[in-house]
């Protein structure tokens, strides 16, 4: 957008550097011309301060502004020494130092303060007042009157003009800084609503992509769910069949089931209803001091029936007064998911290792197992929070990674570490990690 501040601001210039190179050559060409050696000095002594003026104006030591005035200044006091005696010899001097003297009016006008040119027109009739005295000039006698009239009109018109092209600056000025700000404002609102718009598809994306995941979870759980309904009901109805001749063992083969069966429900049960309340937020967090010994203790109690089934023995490392800073209740859950895992892929006679230890300002537990194991792309499925799959532990218990994704949010909403390591066919080492807890 074209800035009129600007452009006037850029003739100041070009005109200060075009007037001070056309003193500057007229004070040399009379220096080598003129007859009277007075003259030529003062000449002389002109050029310096006009080279010494637009040095400083070079190295902004002085504005625009200043620079212009003081050269014109320089320019009227050279006139003013050295011409009167030429008005004494012929009239036509004083037509010419006229002229000159308009122009600096017009320029000082114009490129200065409005102000000088006042200044600067009772400056030039002192001077030809002065000339008058000097010289006794009856031309200069006649017409002084109606010249001192004249350049007075004109200064005030340039005074004038002036004051409405600041006027005009000013108001384009503000007009320049109104749209400016206006501009930038609505820049600022076209970025806002780009970061909006780009938050609104991140979030449809995101919902759309939980939407699937749900879908896909929902039609596994359902499809799954019925299995141990199944085998609860179907079992259930051949014990109640009094012709089968059922022997005891057979008997108790099928109440193992049914048992195995409930556990297995009540096991998916308690991990949906889990999950459901952490998409929900219904989890209250609670953090406070949790010691982790009782907690897992009381997990392994609880499961004891799942262990002796599958004929697992644990080993754990001495943690007594080891506590961690989180929600006592997100710890057991943790504790429950990763422990049943860790029995449901376990082999018939395997072992399950507890490790707890201290690092840095953290609590590393540590559930090892020598069961099935993954391979490399099944731990990533695992970690990804958005693929679930069906998977099959040594006796053919289903899972869903359920419960992992549930740990795994529940350890973030803990500020805590996640990590898994494992060999397919050698078994896992399943870490996380607390805030340790400490005095306050």
């Amino acid at each position: 957008m074209f800035h009129i501040g600007n452009a006037y601001q850029r003739i100041k210039v070009i005109t200060t550097i075009v007037a001070a190179i056309t003193i500057f050559l007229l004070e040399a060409y009379f220096l080598f011309t003129h007859e009277s050696y007075l003259v030529r000095q003062i000449e002389l002594a002109s050029m310096i301060v006009v080279l010494v003026i637009m040095t400083l104006y070079g190295f902004k030591k002085i504005n625009t502004e200043t620079a212009f005035i003081l050269i014109a200044y320089a320019a009227f006091i050279n006139i003013a020494v050295t011409t009167p005696g030429d008005i004494a010899n012929y009239d036509n001097a004083f037509v010419t130092d006229l002229i000159y003297q308009f122009i600096l009016l017009s320029l000082i006008g114009f490129i200065g303060s409005k102000y000088h040119v006042i200044f600067a027109a009772v400056a030039i009739n002192l001077y030809f007042l002065w000339c008058i005295l000097y010289t006794n000039n009856d031309y200069l006698l006649k017409n002084y009157a109606a010249n001192a009239v004249v350049i007075m009109i004109y200064s005030f018109t340039v005074f004038l003009i002036k004051g409405l092209i600041e006027k005009a600056i000013v108001a384009h000025d503000t007009m320049f800084k109104e749209i400016t700000e206006q501009k930038e404002e609505l820049e600022t609102q076209t970025q806002h609503l780009i970061e909006a718009n780009s938050i609104i598809l991140e979030q449809k994306e995101q919902v759309e992509r939980m939407n699937t995941t749900k879908d896909k979870l929902f039609s596994i759980i359902a499809h799954d769910i019925m299995e141990p309904i199944n085998n609860i009901q179907g079992f259930s109805e051949l014990l109640q069949v009094k012709e089968l001749d059922i022997t005891e063992e057979e008997h108790d083969i099928y109440v193992k089931k049914i048992f195995q069966s409930t556990i297995n429900l009540s096991d998916m049960l308690d991990r949906i209803l889990n999950w459901s309340k952490s998409q929900l937020d219904s989890f209250t967090f609670d953090p406070q001091k949790s010691e982790l010994c009782s907690v897992y203790k009381s997990v392994l109690d609880y499961h004891s029936e799942l262990l002796n089934n599958k004929n697992i023995t644990y080993k754990a490392t001495t943690c007594e007064h080891v506590c961690v800073w989180a929600d006592v209740n997100m710890v057991e859950i943790i504790f429950r998911n990763l422990i049943v895992n860790a029995i449901k892929f376990s082999h018939q006679g395997g072992v399950i290792q507890i490790n707890i230890k201290t690092q840095d300002n953290y609590v590393i537990t540590e559930i090892v197992d020598n069961g099935m194991g993954m391979d490399e792309q099944t731990v990533k499925r695992l970690l990804n929070p958005y693929d679930y799959y069906t998977s099959k532990g040594t006796h053919k218990e289903k899972g869903h990674g359920l419960g992992i994704k549930l740990v795994m949010e529940m350890i973030e909403q803990n500020k805590g570490t996640f990590n898994i390591q494992s060999t397919e066919g050698v078994g896992s080492v399943i870490s996380f990690g607390l805030p340790i807890y400490q005095e306050s």
